[in-house]
């Protein structure tokens, strides 16, 4: 049996919310980390 580890520990997001795409679809986001450093994104998944 495999043991799950933690390599990091969680963060909470200080500001997230969905963005309308159209046709019924939206996109969840969130940000998180040091607010005002450079940002970084993260895409996972898609329609299906």
């Amino acid at each position: 049996m495999t043991s799950l580890r933690t390599y990091y520990p969680e963060i909470e997001p200080y500001a997230s919310g969905h963005l309308d795409v159209g046709g019924g679809h939206s996109i969840y986001w969130e940000r998180v980390g040091t607010p005002g450093a450079k940002p970084a994104v993260f895409l996972h998944g898609g329609p299906g």
